[in-house]
């Protein structure tokens, strides 16, 4: 059976006992396609965003530094690299380019708490550095999640500064 609504247009009624399909249900995001690693320098923010990315479905490493970083790259497949500009002891730009020569095929998505004129790196920075995409910190969980559907999806996803009231904090 078919609602007509709006000027006509037919919808076909979803039933109350179908879940709605949450942006990383669609087919094109496989399981295969869904090995995430975190690399923050600070503790709570790897573990928030590890948990929040966990529960929406993905195998989630974690990295602390630039060491960790590349090891994991050598010993995993990553799909989309999260990765802090602001790392303790490595320029974040640098180790990008670094993550780029370990996985050429992983998605790159910098992370940066610095905004304004003399913010951290400009996007054209991040892409020269191998990125795909850029999130400001903090982030809402539904900028996170969009970003991630967006590079997997093969396309850059560039995210405004959340609201105060869509902020995850630790």
């Amino acid at each position: 059976r078919t609602l007509a609504r709006g000027g006509g247009r037919a919808r076909s009624p979803r039933s109350r006992s179908e879940p709605m399909r949450t942006p990383l249900e669609r087919p094109y995001l496989t399981r295969e396609s869904r090995r995430v690693l975190v690399v923050d320098g600070d503790p709570s923010v790897r573990t928030m965003l590890g948990v929040a990315l966990r529960r929406s479905g993905f195998e989630v490493h974690e990295a602390s530094d630039g060491v960790d970083v590349l090891r994991a790259c050598r010993e995993h497949r990553f799909d989309v690299v999260l990765v802090d500009l602001e790392l303790r002891g490595k320029d974040g730009l640098t180790l990008m380019r670094e993550i780029r020569a370990e996985s050429p095929r992983a998605r790159l998505v910098a992370m940066s708490a610095a905004q304004g004129v003399d913010g951290f790196a400009a996007p054209l920075e991040v892409r020269q550095a191998g990125g795909t995409a850029f999130l400001a910190k903090p982030m809402g969980l539904g900028d996170l999640l969009g970003c991630i559907e967006a590079v997997l999806g093969g396309r850059g996803h560039a995210v405004e500064p959340p609201t105060r009231d869509e902020r995850m904090t630790p």
